[in-house]
């Protein structure tokens, strides 16, 4: 295992300069290469690791003094984590004085571009609290807006570490796993209740069984100006009892939160309390994945998403949450809602639907605002893949005459052929289609009442904003089938015929000038048949 284990930034040039035998003498052992690689935008993924453990293990042997260490850092990190690279990871296995170790390295962090840190295989929850507070009050100095914790055993440490994140430059914060079902109420209440002076935005606090928490956890949100998303999944809250939930997510009316993540928590029995403590307040996305919503009564279920009308949600996640028939009443409660403009709807065993009944519930969506909508099954269910191509063509016909333009799901068959029909006849009907440069796909409602030509069209500020509005590159219908798609295994990647791309190949990749332009955007969706 190295010292810098995945380096991506350029560690050959100007080495030179480095007037410190020790550190060259580090940098030699690993072999640290100039690599460059790029993620799915198209913009540099530079990250550096670091292995704390090494670096301890090689001097404490040495009978180097800790201060000596400390001093190779503030050179080592600088060094290491030069622009372009804006993510450092740092490995604490197996290291005493930590403490000293992360101040000495988030300190020399205050020149450089790193943006993302993550400390992993470190308990910060047996450093003492003022050393912790001290170390990490340094990030204010430094230009890092991605701070992740997961794991840390945080409990005891939590206050101290808010405390020390206020002037910092942190905006999403991960302190997942940290058993703060540990800290009394009201102790969580005040830690918390810090984050009001951070300039923290997205806080993940996944698997940390707040279910006796949540309340005092939500109050100390209460008059937050800058969290904007917060993610509780994972945290038991179907042990909750109904009124204390509703109470508690009551709380959000006076916050500024609009995305909220509520994955695998077994909330069958509190929906409704849930919906009902909703109104009023800023949430606009709502993800639900896996929380058992098919074993709720059809009759509660359907009172119960009723109640979303009363809310300001736009995106509706309900994901792997075996809806099957229960889907029947939970469409039809969307009925008059002007709000809902997305629901997620893959995984819920759909394909097991009578096609009559499925089409019925697809059809009260023309009294709703919705306008995209995925039901896709996986791949390793046969899914809709069972059904024959006519009965696809029922149900997304059902379609017709609401406001949907945007479908993702798996079809059986020979789908692909699906594709030209659900774009010109339910999702872009009265659209006139161009192609613009930039611009896979410009659709334009009939605004064009005046029968604009074409060529006036393209310098009409008031059409290009409707462009922009609908996301036009993206297509009506996406399907795939699991029958036209290529089976891919491991073998067959391994022997691709594309030659293996090592990293000196990435590393002379500046042979040939890529430009934004140049460059395909890899696309996220499926295959399109």
């Amino acid at each position: 295992m190295a010292l810098a284990g995945s380096s991506k930034t350029d560690l050959g040039e100007n080495q030179e300069k480095i007037d410190y035998p020790e550190l060259m003498q580090l940098i030699n052992e690993n072999k640290l290469k100039n690599n460059r690689y790029w993620d799915w935008t198209g913009q540099p993924n530079n990250k550096i690791s670091i292995f704390l453990d090494k670096l301890h293990g090689k001097y404490v042997s040495t009978c180097v003094s800790t201060l000596e260490v400390k001093n190779l850092l503030g050179k080592l990190v600088p060094y290491l984590c030069k622009a372009p690279c804006s993510s450092l990871t740092v490995d604490c296995s197996s290291v005493n004085l930590l403490g000293e170790y992360l101040d000495a390295i988030l300190v020399a962090l205050k020149d450089t571009a790193v943006r993302s840190l993550e400390i992993k295989s470190a308990n910060l929850g047996l450093m003492q609290a003022d050393l912790l507070r001290t170390a990490f009050s340094k990030l204010k100095h430094t230009k890092i807006e991605e701070l992740n914790l997961y794991g840390k055993d945080l409990a005891n440490n939590v206050d101290s570490l808010l405390s020390a994140l206020v002037d910092s430059n942190v905006r999403e914060l991960n302190l997942s796993f940290n058993y703060l079902h540990l800290v009394q109420a009201d102790l969580l209440r005040t830690a918390f209740s810090k984050l009001k002076d951070t300039k923290i935005e997205k806080l993940a606090l996944c698997d940390n069984k707040l279910a006796n928490n949540i309340d005092p956890l939500l109050s100390a949100l209460v008059g937050n100006t800058t969290v904007r998303e917060l993610d509780l999944s994972l945290n038991d809250l179907h042990l909750v009892q109904a009124d204390l939930l509703r109470t508690a997510f009551s709380k959000l009316k006076d916050t500024k939160i609009e995305k909220l993540i509520l994955c695998e928590n077994g909330l069958a029995n509190n929906i409704d309390p849930l919906f009902s403590a909703l109104v009023d307040s800023d949430v606009r996305e709502l993800n639900l994945e896996m929380n058992d919503l098919g074993l709720v009564q059809a009759d509660l279920l359907g009172t119960a998403f009723s109640k979303l009308k009363h809310t300001k949600i736009e995106k509706l996640g309900l994901d792997d949450n075996e809806l099957a028939n229960n889907v029947t009443v939970l469409l039809p409660a969307l009925v008059d809602n002007t709000a809902i403009r997305h629901i997620d709807l893959c995984n819920n065993n759909l394909d097991t639907v009578e096609l009559k009944t499925l089409c019925e519930a697809f059809s009260s969506l023309q009294h709703t605002a919705v306008d995209s909508l995925s039901f896709r099954e996986r791949f390793r269910t046969v899914g809709f893949g069972s059904w024959d191509l006519n009965s696809m063509e029922k149900l997304l016909a059902k379609l017709s005459g609401t406001k949907i333009r945007k479908v993702s799901c798996y079809g059986p068959e020979g789908s692909g052929n699906l594709v030209n029909w659900f774009n010109s006849n339910i999702a872009y009907p009265h659209d006139t289609v161009y192609h613009e440069s930039g611009l896979q796909r410009a659709c334009i409602r009939t605004m064009m009442q005046n029968n604009l030509d074409l060529n006036a069209a393209r310098s009409n500020i008031q059409l290009e904003k409707i462009i922009n509005e609908y996301e036009s590159d993206e297509l009506g219908l996406e399907i795939g089938s699991i029958y036209d798609e290529e089976d891919t295994t491991d073998e067959d990647i391994g022997n691709s015929d594309e030659e293996d791309t090592t990293d000196e190949d990435i590393g002379n990749s500046d042979e040939e000038d890529t430009t934004n332009e140049d460059m395909e955007i890899p696309t996220k969706r499926s295959k399109l048949l």
